[in-house]
């Protein structure tokens, strides 16, 4: 029987080879322990999981929002666009962009700030995860009042310099330390 999470995923549109989630999540579960950033231990060479069949309750059920939003193309599939997109749980909601590799050239993409625009102009809130200091958490930082006005002027050359002095911005930022794992 499918979850509620699985009813909303898009038809047809699977995870392929894309392992994103295997190093990104973190898992605190008796059946396994992982920290954020770390690829999963489960994660075989040719990209399957050794344990698929008795994977832990957080990996069955994280989607990433490609699995659930339709107007995305194919090209954001994370380990295609190597950005990660993530619901913000938080009251205002919104998207939280994860870079898989160097924020500087993935989240300054045409198709990133593509994004960033679409959202900003809908008034969806957007943030990037930017990472800090080894053993240290993400930065969460929004995005909407920072790139408002280049996205209103449509001028992308200043919405990319805008989000390189936020990455950069975010990667000073004092976060907190990752929690230990349970015992």
């Amino acid at each position: 029987m499918p979850t509620n999470e699985e009813t909303n995923l898009v038809p047809g549109r699977s995870c392929g080879p894309c392992t994103a989630c295997c190093v990104f999540l973190r898992i605190d579960e008796d059946s396994l322990r992982k920290i954020e950033d770390d690829p999963c231990p489960n994660l075989a060479a040719d990209g399957l999981c050794r344990i698929y069949e008795h994977r832990p309750a957080t990996c069955r059920t994280f989607y990433c929002e490609w699995r659930y939003l339709r107007q995305l193309g194919d090209e954001w599939r994370p380990d295609l666009s190597k950005i990660m997109l993530r619901s913000h749980s938080g009251k205002s909601g919104g998207i939280i962009m994860q870079p898989l590799e160097s924020p500087r050239e993935v989240l300054t993409s045409r198709l990133a700030l593509s994004l960033v625009a679409s959202c900003i102009s809908n008034a969806i809130p957007v943030y990037i995860s930017i990472p800090t200091r080894p053993g240290h958490t993400h930065a969460l930082v929004g995005l909407n009042k920072r790139l408002a006005q280049p996205v209103r002027a449509r001028k992308l050359d200043l919405a990319r310099k805008l989000m390189l002095a936020t990455i950069d911005y975010a990667g000073k930022l004092t976060t907190e330390t990752i929690a230990p794992l349970a015992d």
